[in-house]
């Protein structure tokens, strides 16, 4: 199982590479309401990791600024636009970086158009890498990157207790470009409506196995993978990504 150890999620499912500039301060995990989807505008995770190493200069304050989301998740398959051709995403397709502690704050949610969406101070952010299209705007995402992007959904929500205690009627995701003015409106969109079907897919496979072997489940989180443990009433079920599932 995931574990939670000083920010940082332990697990083979995800490779710690920290980028400190883009930590901003002390977050309290136990306010954490809700999990921004992002999109990169760059063709791998390599490119974005040069992107926070070098931070992005503002003329008017005169300082380097640095930006970055907590998580991203890498892209190895389908193509991108450059120069009117279309070119490989040459990335580790759903490969997770932590790419900030989930205890720290993040310049990655913007300027808000309500006060009613969570804030760098309230939220985690998931960078997942899609080139931007001045015609069709940002990219679905890969097959492995919505699986990725759904075990990290249930592993956050399963291990910051914050996100779970919410408004039951809210599922706590948010889309980028839905939520923060000045970004591209179709930043995260397709991915989020990609990342929620995938959780409901996972939900009603859950839920038939278990009628199907008679057995309640208790809990609120999508899993796949087989049962792990059972004591007649209920079942433990871990969810792993398919493409990671037998050991890639």
């Amino acid at each position: 199982m995931a574990e939670l150890k000083d920010g940082i999620i332990v697990d083979k499912t995800v490779t710690e590479k920290i980028f400190s500039k883009n930590e901003k301060g002390a977050m309290d995990v136990k306010k954490i309401k809700g999990i921004v989807i992002h999109q990169t505008n760059s063709q791998s995770a390599e490119s974005t990791f040069n992107a926070y190493t070098a931070g992005r200069y503002n003329t008017k304050k005169k300082i380097t600024e640095y930006f970055g989301a907590h998580f991203l998740i890498d892209r190895g398959s389908g193509t991108y636009r450059e120069n009117k051709k279309d070119k490989p995403y040459p990335g580790i397709d759903g490969k997770i970086y932590q790419t900030a502690h989930v205890n720290q704050i993040c310049n990655h949610a913007g300027n808000l158009k309500s006060k009613l969406y969570p804030t760098n101070s309230h939220s985690i952010g998931i960078e997942i890498v899609g080139r931007f299209d001045e015609t069709d705007g940002y990219p679905a995402s890969s097959v492995a990157q919505v699986e990725s992007a759904a075990w990290l959904v249930a592993t956050l929500i399963e291990l910051l207790s914050s996100i779970a205690s919410t408004d039951a009627k809210d599922d706590h995701l948010y889309a980028h470009g839905d939520i923060s003015s000045g970004k591209k409106p179709s930043e995260g969109v397709s991915s989020l409506e990609q990342i929620r079907k995938q959780i409901e897919k996972e939900k009603a496979a859950k839920e038939k196995a278990a009628k199907a072997e008679g057995i309640t489940v208790h809990t609120s989180i999508p899993f796949r993978m087989p049962p792990m443990a059972i004591d007649n009433t209920r079942v433990i079920i871990r969810y792993v990504p398919l493409h990671l599932a037998d050991g890639e």
